[in-house]
């Protein structure tokens, strides 16, 4: 097991995180890092961005399991590594999520308009 992995499991457990949570997001964090064949510590935001719309496109994941992971690499990247890597902007990768999301489903993510046939009618 990698320190910066014992690293992120010891981050969760002290926050009171579930165990099934830190499985999760242990393992979303290990696919990201299988992807590009590099430690997680190492990629860029761009790569990031990349996989996530990798995840939604190419996989055809489910925007449940693109948020899980998101929000399994903002607590690696802004928790157990804050300063590690220059990341522009907390919402990164949720921007990622929503633009691929929005070119597959047709969706703009924003509620639509009274009388709208917008094909993500909430």
């Amino acid at each position: 097991m990698s320190q910066l992995r014992i690293q992120m499991d010891n981050a969760m457990l002290v926050r009171g995180m579930a165990e099934r949570t830190r499985e999760t997001y242990l393992a979303a964090v290990a696919r990201l890092a299988r992807h590009y064949h590099r430690p997680p510590d190492q990629l860029s935001p761009t790569q990031v961005q990349a996989y996530v719309a990798h995840m939604l496109r190419e996989e055809h994941l489910a925007w449940s399991t693109c948020n899980i992971a998101v929000q399994a690499f903002r607590f690696l990247y802004h928790t157990t590594t804050p300063g590690g890597r220059p990341w522009s902007s907390t919402s990164t990768c949720t921007a990622s999520c929503r633009a691929a999301r929005s070119h597959r489903t047709g969706c703009s993510g924003s509620p639509p308009s009274r009388g709208s046939s917008s094909p993500c009618a909430r």
